[in-house]
Parts: C-alpha cells; sequence; structure tokens
C-alpha cells in the first residue's frame, strides 16, 4: 500500500503550498496556448476544426503519457521528472512564440502537453504523500493553483499579447524559469524514501468494487471535462459572437468563468474531508444543472453569472474524484493521478476536437445549449461504491 508521508503540520504545508504554486505557474503558461486562439485563427487564417486539432494535439499527448509517467514514479524514484516537465513546456512555449506555419503551431502544442503529462502526476502524487491529515484539502489547493493560473494566463495575454504581438509569448519562459527553480528547491523532499509497496501480484488486480467505481467515475469526468472543454475552448467566440463583445471583453468573461473554476476546487476538497466523496461529487453534478441551463439564455447579466456558478460548482468536484480514486485504489497512487489527469486531458482535447467539428456544422449556440443538458447524467455518481473512512485512516505520528 503507498502511505502517505506523516511530516509535521508546518514541513506538509510548506510543501503543498510549494507544490500548488508550481502548478499555478505550469497552468499558468499553458493557459496561453487557448489564450491566443484568436490571435491564432487571425494570424494562420485557422478554422475552427483547425482550432480542435491544436487542442487534441496537445491534450491527446498529456492523456497518453501521463498514466504511463505515474505508473513509473510508483515504481521508481525519477527524481528529474518535474524538472524535465518543465523544460518541455519552456521548449513548446518558445516554439509557439515563433512558429512560422500551422505544422509549428501542432509541434509546439504536442510538446506543451508532453511537459503537461511529466508534470500533474508526479506533482498530484506528491501531494498525496504529504498530505496525511486532510487530503482533500490538499489536492483541492493543488487544483486551486492550476486553475488559479490558467485564469490568470488570459489577462496576461490580453496585457502583453495582443497589443504587439504573438513573439511576445516569449516572455512568459520568465514564469517557466521561476517554476523550475522552486522544483529544484523540491527536489530533496522528493528524492526521499516515501512509499512501500505490496508484491507485485497484488498490485496487478483490481477488485470489481474498484473496476465499477472506475468505470463510473470515468463517465463522470466525461461529462464534466466535454463541458468544461465547451466553455474553456469556446466560450470566447460564443461572448463575441452571441452577445456581440469585443476581445478584451470577451477575454474577462473567459477570465470570469475560468476563476470561478479555480475557485470551486477549494469547496470541493474542504467539503469531501467532512461530507465523503461521493456526496460531494454527486451534489456538484445536481448543482449545477440550473445554472447550465441558464448560461445559454440571451440575456447577458444572467448568462454570465449563470455560466459562472455552473463552472465553479462541477470543477468542484475533480480534487474530490481524484482523492477519491487513490483512496478507491490506495497503491497505486501516482499511477491513479495519471490516469485521472490523462482521462481529463484526454477527454478535453477529444471533447474540443468533436466541439470544433460541431461549431463548424451548426452554431455556437446549438453546442452550448446540448452541453447545457450534460449535467443531467451526474445522477451517475448515486451508484458510485463506498470506500471505508476514504483513507482519512492513514495518519500517524508527525515526524519533522
Amino acid at each position: 500500500m503507498t502511505t502517505p508521508t506523516v511530516l509535521s503540520r508546518t514541513t506538509e504545508r510548506t510543501l503543498i503550498t510549494g507544490l500548488s504554486l508550481c502548478h499555478l505557474l505550469n497552468d499558468l503558461v499553458q493557459s496561453v496556448l487557448l489564450a491566443i486562439y484568436p490571435l491564432l485563427k487571425t494570424d494562420f487564417s485557422l478554422s475552427y476544426t483547425q482550432l480542435g486539432l491544436l487542442s487534441l494535439s496537445y491534450q491527446l499527448t498529456a492523456s497518453l503519457m501521463q498514466p504511463l509517467i505515474g505508473s513509473w514514479a510508483d515504481r521508481y524514484r525519477l527524481s528529474a521528472l518535474l524538472p524535465l516537465g518543465m523544460l518541455c513546456t519552456l521548449a513548446g512555449l518558445l516554439t509557439l512564440a515563433f512558429a512560422p506555419h500551422y505544422t509549428g503551431l501542432l509541434t509546439a502544442s504536442l510538446m506543451l502537453g508532453l511537459g503537461s503529462a511529466v508534470f500533474h502526476p508526479e506533482a498530484a502524487r506528491l501531494v498525496r504523500l504529504s498530505s496525511a491529515h486532510k487530503p482533500g484539502l490538499a489536492q483541492s489547493l493543488f487544483q486551486f493553483g492550476g486553475n488559479l493560473g490558467a485564469a490568470l494566463g488570459p489577462l496576461l495575454v490580453v496585457a502583453l499579447v495582443l497589443p504587439i504581438g504573438r513573439s511576445q509569448i516569449s516572455w512568459f519562459a520568465v514564469l517557466t524559469l521561476a517554476a523550475l527553480l522552486l522544483i529544484l528547491r523540491l527536489a530533496p523532499w522528493q528524492r526521499q524514501p516515501k512509499t512501500t509497496h505490496p508484491p507485485s501480484r497484488n498490485r496487478a488486480s483490481l477488485n470489481r468494487q474498484q473496476r465499477c467505481g472506475l468505470a463510473l467515475l470515468f463517465g463522470l469526468m466525461l461529462v464534466k471535462w466535454l463541458y468544461l472543454a465547451c466553455f474553456s475552448n469556446f466560450y470566447l467566440f460564443y461572448l463575441m459572437h452571441r452577445f456581440v463583445l469585443d476581445q478584451n471583453l470577451a477575454q474577462i468573461g473567459l477570465f470570469l468563468f475560468l476563476a470561478a473554476v479555480a475557485s470551486g476546487t477549494i469547496v470541493g476538497g474542504w467539503a469531501s474531508d467532512h461530507l465523503g466523496g461521493r456526496s460531494v461529487i454527486l451534489a456538484s453534478f445536481v448543482l449545477a444543472l440550473p445554472f447550465s441551463l441558464a448560461a445559454t439564455s440571451g440575456y447577458l447579466p444572467l448568462a454570465l453569472p449563470a455560466a459562472v456558478l455552473s463552472g465553479a460548482i462541477l470543477a468542484s468536484a475533480f480534487p474530490v474524484m481524484v482523492v477519491y480514486a487513490q483512496d478507491l485504489i490506495p497503491n497505486r497512487v501516482g499511477a491513479v493521478s495519471g490516469l485521472l489527469f490523462g482521462l481529463a486531458f484526454g477527454l478535453g482535447g477529444i471533447g474540443a476536437a468533436a466541439l470544433g467539428v460541431a461549431v463548424d456544422h451548426f452554431s455556437l449556440h446549438s453546442v452550448f445549449w446540448v452541453c447545457s443538458l450534460l449535467p443531467l447524467i451526474g445522477v451517475l455518481a448515486y451508484w458510485l461504491p463506498p470506500i471505508a473512512q476514504e483513507g482519512r485512516d492513514l495518519c500517524a505520528e508527525p515526524v519533522n
């Protein structure tokens, strides 16, 4: 079984804060790709399908690699993983800034996806191993950092990139280097022995409850990420076309949605530590439904706040899902983390490509209306199997 390293509260907070800040910087830089879609569409005369393929190449790379990297991290001490992930992100960022054609953009998206694939499962594994006291809140803080970074990215693009041009993306390399330095400060703790593994025979099989729980969890994640992919990739264009907003105002609307997604993660993790993961996952879908329906209204003062609230409520489920899966299969924390993050990126990429095709053939409003119905499927959370104590019995006496 993979047992969290039980640290003093001060050390635990320091490590979780450091990893959350790394997540903020990493996802801020990675969000640049989505934020400059209108600029790329104009500069390269791209269709919505081509924009969807950029998202697909980025997210599918992360999807395929993250479970493999998470499994490696469970078995070996790969302390170089996080620095290597940041270097991949740096290379992708600079390629995005100076790519001369669409093929270069695809290459940049692949490199950014690889950097994300390396970073997320290992960082999530370290968060779990250093959070014996409140794993739900710890995972939420980690997710909050990433979501906040993703929300800040579009604002920095408006301030730094849009007034001058795509080459200004290279300034984001400073943030990538800052994240790299912070990761190197955390490296000594990462090299310490942290886990004990059962015999490989036990690691190879899942029981019926685990298989059913994962299958339901994957279905719920499909719903969640299709909805969020719709907004993350196309809400900018929806606001511009539906409400005749200029690009700068639409970017602010996208920022409000992404900031709400970041805030929702905090509430979800805190609630799961007190109420249990299954209850929070089910409630997030049920409560999001009326707001998702109102988000397609033609009245902006109603539609924008409704979209913001629906994003916050649905986003509250993801850190809870991660901790639930880690508790469900506690001897494979890295592999499960990689699988869930990889599934999130894969579903987001496939969803972006499919939604891009749908928008080209139908309309933005039609696609958003269909997506507003997706939270209905969240009632499947009622059948998630219960987990005894949900991993909260893993605490021991704190050590320094």
